[in-house]
């Protein structure tokens, strides 16, 4: 398995390139700058399978739909937020081009979902805070957390169907999680889930 992290936007969105050793690949939140996110798809010559997303705003779906046109890869969201890929208010694409495209929804996952590729089992837990669709995304000890957990903070809550105690909630149960995760953010560094228990003051309370 190797991983790939791209940095894209004005708002440094990390897009994840995820291959296994068939050379099959998952994009997790393809972010604005599709011509760059093709590019390193097609200098590593993987076939892109899945394309998954963390949550439902456009900055981490933007280029889902070229994508999804050029490689014929299926989409999968949370159910709850399978309503943003085709709904620009509640994704907010407006903030980032006004030529926004619908992308259609192939997987709808819930919480406990799995999904296998290869030798690669992806797990899906809802997050909700962020939005009600939010979810981490676990792969071994891995943990793709889109904007629940940000290094040292978590995401905003004020933005449609955001709310702060189910962030609080959705960072209670990571909390609880009996193992380390190395943690790749939505935005920003990476982490991991001991250094948030540790450092990260949304986790002190249950720690």
């Amino acid at each position: 398995m190797e991983i790939t992290t791209l940095v894209l936007g004005k708002l440094l969105n990390n897009t994840y390139i995820i291959t296994t050793k068939q050379n099959n690949a998952v994009i997790i939140d393809p972010s604005v700058d599709f011509e760059r996110i093709y590019s390193e798809l097609l200098k590593s010559g993987a076939n892109l399978k899945y394309i998954m997303f963390t949550h439902g705003h456009y900055d981490h779906t933007a280029s889902a739909y070229e994508l999804k046109q050029k490689t014929g890869a299926k989409t999968v969201i949370h159910s709850r937020d399978a309503e943003m890929l085709s709904d620009f208010d509640k994704s907010m694409s407006w903030m980032f081009t006004n030529k926004p495209q619908k992308v259609e929804c192939d997987i709808a996952v819930n919480d406990g979902d799995t999904l296998k590729i290869d030798e690669l089992e992806f797990r899906f837990l809802n997050t909700p805070g962020h939005s009600k669709g939010s979810m981490v995304i676990l792969l071994n000890d891995i943990m793709f957390s889109g904007d629940t957990v940000i290094k040292g903070s978590v995401g905003r809550c004020d933005f449609y169907g955001g709310s702060e105690n189910l962030m609080r909630q959705s960072i209670k149960r990571l909390a609880e999680l009996d193992k380390d995760y190395k943690i790749y953010c939505g935005h920003y560094d990476s982490t991991t889930l001991y250094e948030e228990k540790e450092n990260n003051i949304f986790f002190k309370e249950y720690a």
